[in-house]
């Protein structure tokens, strides 16, 4: 069975394995594929992107506090995450691992799905980590 992960510290309160694993049963994929969740503290981030390289992890998602701080220890990043500067989504590319940031698009496809017009309003953004850093480029690419 191949493993996918959501490290963070904390990450206890996580809902992310019950949410993928429940979407994986409905693809039929859950005899694939199991979605777990790890607490990594920063001096493990090596160690983790090693486990990763060596097969044990097939892929992950990124919250906090490592958003920004996983960049380093990664073989390379999409453009969307370079202009983040934060990964909440790691894969495998031809044995490196690449840091993603699927923020942008998944803000942005909120807003048109919920037919919010932001163009000319006024926004408050609350937060100041890697997500909050793709709401606001999201919102400065809008109109």
């Amino acid at each position: 069975m191949r493993k996918l992960i959501v490290i963070g510290d904390p990450i206890q309160d996580s809902l992310s394995p019950l949410i993928h694993n429940a979407a994986l049963e409905a693809m039929g994929l859950e005899k694939e594929f199991r979605y777990e969740k790890e607490r990594i503290s920063r001096e493990d981030l090596p160690p983790f992107i090693r486990r990763m390289k060596e097969g044990e992890i097939e892929g992950a998602n990124v919250t906090l506090p490592h958003k920004e701080a996983i960049i380093s220890y990664l073989d390379g990043t999409t453009e969307e995450a370079q202009h983040v500067a934060a990964v909440n989504t790691l894969y495998k590319d031809d044995g490196k691992i690449i840091g993603d940031n699927t923020d942008v698009k998944g803000f942005l496809a909120s807003l048109e799905e919920n037919h919010v017009n932001t163009v000319g309003k006024k926004v408050v953004i609350l937060g100041a980590g890697g997500a909050a850093k793709a709401v606001a480029l999201s919102l400065s690419s809008v109109g």
